[in-house]
């Protein structure tokens, strides 16, 4: 679950506000945390303890979350291609909104 945790500070590094967390230490260290662009939710980072990866999910029309790549293997660190692009897809979810 530590790379959970390192992956979570890195998109909120990004200056996106996360907006509710779920932490599954007895569901082999599996969590997940949902990040907001304005007032509703927009995405959410998934560390999937069991096979060792975390993954950035969107909801469809119906509510169900679908992956959006890329899968950050166990282990793969802050200067792997793969933490990289996990950032530039978040940063990517973030839509600046104009003055109301």
């Amino acid at each position: 679950m530590h790379e959970f945790f390192i992956l979570k500070e890195a998109v909120q590094g990004l200056g996106i506000e996360a907006t509710a967390e779920e932490l599954h230490p007895d569901v082999f260290g599996s969590a997940y945390c949902v990040f907001g662009a304005g007032t509703n939710p927009s995405f959410r980072l998934v560390w999937d303890g069991k096979d060792g990866f975390g993954i950035l999910q969107i909801q469809d029309s119906v509510g169900t979350w679908i992956d959006i790549g890329p899968f950050v293997p166990e282990g793969a660190g802050p200067h792997s291609p793969q933490f990289s692009e996990l950032l530039f897809v978040a940063k990517s979810m973030v839509v600046p909104h104009g003055p109301a």
